[in-house]
């Protein structure tokens, strides 16, 4: 039986918070949601707007949303744009992405983290 979403982000709060092995199915099933640009950015979407702390929320950000970005280089930021259009919580997620200087999606990332941060976050 499938779960829900938000049974998905509830245990997935919990085993960030007690890294049960019994709990690590749904670092499982957030994984593979986000081997699909859709489900992975309906999931992840819902896990930063819910996370209960900054640091959850970066996790998520260097996570899920990180591996959306490299598997779906050139679909994925213009979806997250939309998104961080009207969330603030994806807009202070953006900053938790790191991209590689030789990724497709370097430039696009870069310019979408200079309009909502003034800067691309680099050293």
């Amino acid at each position: 039986m499938p779960f829900t979403d938000e049974e998905i982000i509830r245990a997935y709060y919990h085993f960030q918070q007690t890294r049960a092995d019994e709990d690590f199915w749904v670092w499982q099933e957030v994984d593979s949601m986000c081997h699909d640009l859709n489900s992975g950015l309906r999931i992840t979407e819902k896990l930063i707007e819910s996370a209960p702390t900054a640091f959850s929320r970066d996790c998520i950000a260097a996570g899920p949303l990180e591996d959306l970005v490299y598997r779906f280089p050139t679909t994925a930021v213009p979806a997250i744009a939309e998104i961080a259009e009207r969330s603030e919580k994806m807009r202070k997620a953006l900053m938790g992405v790191n991209v590689d200087d030789d990724s497709p999606a370097l430039a696009p990332w870069n310019a979408l983290l200079i309009k909502h941060h003034g800067t691309t976050g680099e050293l």
